[in-house]
């Protein structure tokens, strides 16, 4: 197991049900209740059933993305991440931080 800061972490995507299991498997070993943050996580529906399990069984959830879209969704897919963006930001409540391409500005030199 990997720990930082001697916090315990998994790297993994979060694209179907093995991965789901995954990440279940991993918080129950260490617990019945934390902080799980997901750092740069493509926002599917996937994600989004898993972040309300995580909730419903105790825990305090942050999804920290890039990957919601800039203006209005041009294929299916980009109203697929748009509509698990909206899903996830109702769901934490407002703890997703995603920027976009419109608002993210370069780190100073």
């Amino acid at each position: 197991m990997i720990k930082i800061n001697n916090v315990p972490v998994l790297f993994t995507k979060i694209q179907n049900e093995v991965d789901t299991a995954r990440v279940k498997d991993f918080v129950r070993a260490q617990g019945t209740s934390g902080n799980i943050v997901f750092l740069d996580t493509t926002n599917n529906s996937t994600l989004v059933a898993l972040v309300c399990w995580l909730q419903r069984v105790g825990y305090d959830v942050v999804v920290c993305s890039h990957h919601d879209i800039d203006g209005q969704p041009s294929n299916e897919r980009d109203v697929q991440i748009r509509m698990s963006s909206k899903y996830l930001s109702f769901a934490l409540n407002e703890k997703l931080e995603s920027p976009t391409a419109a608002n993210i500005r370069p780190a100073p030199p």
